[in-house]
């Protein structure tokens, strides 16, 4: 459960990081969960130190309810790997 409650925190961190700081890219709300929900697997899995929360899954899941995002999350995988800030 500790990692589906992480996942659920970011969903509602990203949007407000999205409003204050991007509202002016004026993507639509659905665009903005995409993300949202791109960002909350990939901070839940990706991090090796996020890793140390929930050793026994480990797993980036594509297999979740949205797959009209998955093309999109794997392409942004390799960007979340090396990024070097949030922005």
């Amino acid at each position: 459960m500790r990692k589906i409650t992480a996942h659920e925190l970011i969903l509602s961190h990203y949007f407000e990081i999205y409003r204050r700081h991007y509202g002016d890219r004026r993507l639509t709300d659905n665009q903005v969960l995409a993300l949202a929900e791109i960002a909350a697997f990939a901070l839940t899995s990706l991090d090796p130190q996020i890793k140390e929360f929930w050793p026994w899954n480990n797993e980036y899941y594509t297999n979740h309810n949205y797959p009209h995002i998955i093309g999109l999350q794997n392409e942004l995988k390799y960007i979340f790997l090396n990024q070097k800030s949030f922005d």
